[in-house]
């Protein structure tokens, strides 16, 4: 009787894994397929392409990628958690899968699924994707304040972006998230988190979130840049003798009012800000 059970049981578990797998698949295969009719509408023949910097954006893509999983990893050991890098790796990746699926309820799955075969419990690792999540966007945040200031422009955002940083600065304070995962693991009857993280800890981590994003924004710039180089006709000529459109395009971006004079005292923000537009709009 007990065989039978068994055998029902692993029968039943192998239907789930198969459903499940399926329901993955199909959600995947339709992310790519209204990707791919995004993609036939673009005018392919019309770009420069340059094969080598679109190489070097994908391996700075990847190498993010990898990145982003050794932070993980190294997160999940400051909280007392031993995973080795392979298999921290692998479930980082294949949790990555779950940003091209409807929910983004599958980027805990997969990676507590992984996590789970080599000892690491589930609850602490869903609170370490929300860490990583938190930190990771407060220094995207922070980067794109920064750019705002240096172009002179966006006022407005610049204000709402600093009540997000300072509100997020908040919750990743080491007293603030030790007390709610305390206050989680309590709730839900688990066991304590065998180390909890302090100041210098979480630095380092904005530290580690800081380098993710120049490798992403590097790679995403330079297969920009293999596709919209701009000419040599809409640059300065060798001779020193601008061309129309540079002077058109410069006096349009000088006229441009100082939007950010009360942050820009020195005039730094606002001349940067100009002389962006001056050579983007090129």
């Amino acid at each position: 009787m007990s065989d039978d059970s068994d055998r029902r049981g692993r029968l039943v578990s192998v239907l789930k894994r198969v459903a499940a797998t399926v329901a993955v698949v199909a959600m995947l295969a339709w992310v790519l397929w209204g990707a791919w009719g995004d993609a036939r509408q673009i005018d392919w023949s019309g770009l420069r392409l340059r094969p080598g910097l679109l190489v070097f954006s994908c391996v700075l893509l990847g190498l993010g990628f990898v990145w982003h999983g050794l932070v993980w990893v190294l997160m999940m050991r400051m909280l007392g958690y031993t995973l080795a890098v392979r298999p921290g790796l692998r479930a980082s990746a294949l949790s990555q899968l779950g940003n091209y699926i409807p929910g983004k309820v599958f980027i805990v799955l997969f990676r507590v699924q992984v996590a789970a075969r080599y000892g690491v419990p589930g609850v602490p690792i869903a609170g370490s994707i929300a860490l990583e999540t938190l930190l990771r966007n407060l220094m995207a945040t922070m980067l794109g304040a920064l750019g705002l200031y240096r172009l002179g422009e966006g006022e407005s955002w610049l204000w709402g972006l600093g009540a997000l940083i300072v509100l997020s600065l908040v919750f990743a304070h080491p007293r603030v998230f030790n007390a709610i995962a305390r206050w989680v693991l309590r709730k839900l009857g688990r066991p304590p988190l065998p180390r909890e993280l302090t100041g210098p800890q979480v630095l380092a981590l904005l530290g580690c979130y800081l380098v993710y994003w120049v490798f992403y924004i590097a790679g995403f710039f330079l297969a920009w840049r293999r596709s919209a180089a701009p000419s040599r006709s809409s640059r300065p000529s060798a001779l020193g003798r601008p061309n129309s459109r540079w002077l058109r395009c410069s006096d349009r971006a000088a006229s441009q009012p100082r939007r950010t004079w009360w942050l820009s005292s020195p005039g730094y923000g606002a001349r940067w800000g100009r002389w962006r537009r001056s050579a983007w709009c090129c």
